[in-house]
């Protein structure tokens, strides 16, 4: 009997070869199939990093940075500097210990001397040495795109009889200059004046027409005849 169920087992174990043997030479990669990867459900594949996509780091130019020179000697100083730049404060033979702003809605300034304009205007940066000294440095900061100069011609010039008309035209420079030109009259009631600059004579007497544009002003006078 025992012979019998060894001879059983035997033959068992001959026919379950094969099958092992099939087993141990193609290993199957769990979750696999047809030679295919698959994912489970809310798996998503590593993300790979790549040069030049969005978020990636791109140079910005830095501001301009222009040297405003004292030296150490120097007992005050005014300068015209633009909004847009950024200025240094350089002294030569001395070091600069501290920088003071009277005016921060104009202009800051670091202890080291490095400014920063924010808006048209004047502005003393009071610049102290290691040695004591004080220099008192005065910025008149301007826009860049403002106008530098004021003109105007008069189509006919002498006494204008009522009812007379005449044109100013304003010239204003640089011609790209961002400036709003207005004309005012001194007595409108003797000669008025529009926005184009076109004067009209309306009643005997004398009147004053000013011209306007980019902190500037001009006048021309006009005498009106009965």
């Amino acid at each position: 009997m025992k012979r019998r169920m060894l001879l059983l087992l035997a033959l068992a174990l001959l026919l379950a070869l094969p099958a092992l043997a099939d087993t141990a030479d193609s290993p199957e990669t769990p979750g696999s199939e047809g030679g295919e990867i698959l994912l489970d459900a809310g798996t998503e594949p590593a993300a790979t990093e790549t040069e030049g996509a969005l978020g990636a780091p791109t140079d910005t130019a830095a501001p301009a940075v222009k040297t405003i020179k004292l030296k150490s000697n120097t007992v005050r100083k005014t300068t015209t500097v633009y909004l847009g730049t950024d200025y240094q404060i350089k002294v030569s033979g001395s070091k600069i210990r501290k920088c003071k702003s009277t005016a921060k809605s104009v202009a800051t300034v670091t202890g080291a001397g490095r400014i920063l304009l924010l808006k048209e205007g004047r502005v003393k940066i009071k610049v102290t040495l290691k040695n004591g000294r004080t220099i008192p440095l005065t910025l008149v900061v301007q826009d860049p795109n403002a106008a530098t100069e004021l003109g105007y011609r008069v189509d006919r010039s002498g006494p204008l009889a009522v009812g007379d008309v005449i044109h100013i035209t304003a010239e204003v420079k640089p011609a790209a200059a961002a400036a709003t030109v207005t004309f005012r009259s001194s007595d409108a009631s003797v000669a008025s004046v529009d926005a184009s600059g076109t004067v009209t004579a309306l009643s005997p007497g004398d009147a004053t027409i000013t011209v306007s544009a980019g902190g500037m002003k001009l006048t021309y006078d006009v005498k009106v005849t009965g």
